[in-house]
């Protein structure tokens, strides 16, 4: 199935396991005046680990950011949710961190199915 324009983009940071929560906490602040300097983005809600419900697999090393953009005709010519992507700079800097661009449902739809928190994965099965 083709992705779908959910209208927000999904920046998921992972962190090392071994992170505090005061450091994961620090790591979002950052990356969240990132993310809202952006003048197609309307605001930025991030979510550090896991919500109180059966249904959300994060860890406590996982950040998900939910970056409300505004309407199409409110942004700068030629840009495109791609951008925030490609121009992240100081959030790819976050030492141990890898990033996750996607978008919010079909993230957590992913999730659900394949217990594979990203769109790509690996698992190896040793027979």
């Amino acid at each position: 199935m083709p992705p779908l324009n959910e209208g927000d983009i999904m920046f998921m940071p992972i962190a090392d396991a071994s992170i505090s929560l005061a450091q994961n906490t620090a790591y979002a602040k950052r990356q969240d005046k990132v993310l809202e300097s952006f003048p197609e983005v309307a605001y930025v809600a991030a979510k550090i680990a896991r919500a109180e419900t059966s249904t959300d697999p994060a860890g406590l090393n996982m950040t998900e950011t939910i970056v409300h953009l505004k309407p199409r005709d409110q942004w700068r010519p030629g840009h495109d949710p791609s951008e925030a992507q490609k121009r992240h700079g100081p959030c790819r800097s976050l030492p141990g961190v890898a990033n996750i661009w996607t978008q919010p449902i079909i993230n957590r739809i992913d999730m659900l199915t394949t217990g594979i928190r990203s769109e790509i994965g690996v698992k190896l099965f040793v027979f």
